[in-house]
């Protein structure tokens, strides 16, 4: 009895959070993204069509100034095997986030995604290089 009645409990929770979580990202980036791993488990890959791989440390470590922890996915794929590894893709757990936690990281990321858009910060636009390509 107990055990299932949890069970269930955390299965519903999950799912709302799911959704609030590919509701926010599709409201903050349209068809910028594409989400993969959304229909089981607890964590989505986001992917960023336009945010080419270089970026990856700035964003991450942007992010985190704003108080959102995201993590690439590209420690997990081999380059030569994927032709996403151009591109940024972060995995996003939400299992222990509240729906507001959620619905604001999103949109505290999709502003430092929107700076980085515009423009790199000058801060950090040297660990970059001046030969990256980052278009």
């Amino acid at each position: 009895g107990g055990y299932e009645s949890h069970v269930r409990r955390v299965r519903r929770l999950n799912s709302e959070r799911r959704g609030t979580l590919l509701a926010a990202l599709r409201r903050a980036f349209a068809d910028r993204i594409v989400i993969e791993g959304a229909d089981a488990g607890l964590h989505v890959v986001v992917w960023f069509k336009d945010l080419a791989r270089p970026l990856e440390d700035v964003l991450i470590e942007e992010a985190r100034r704003a108080g959102v922890g995201v993590h690439p996915i590209s420690p997990l794929y081999a380059r030569e095997m994927d032709d996403r590894c151009d591109r940024i893709g972060l995995v996003m757990g939400y299992s222990a986030l509240a729906m507001r936690q959620i619905e604001n990281g999103v949109r505290l990321l999709a502003g430092v995604v929107r700076r980085l858009s515009k423009g790199l910060p000058r801060q950090l636009s040297n660990k970059l290089g001046r030969d990256s390509d980052i278009a």
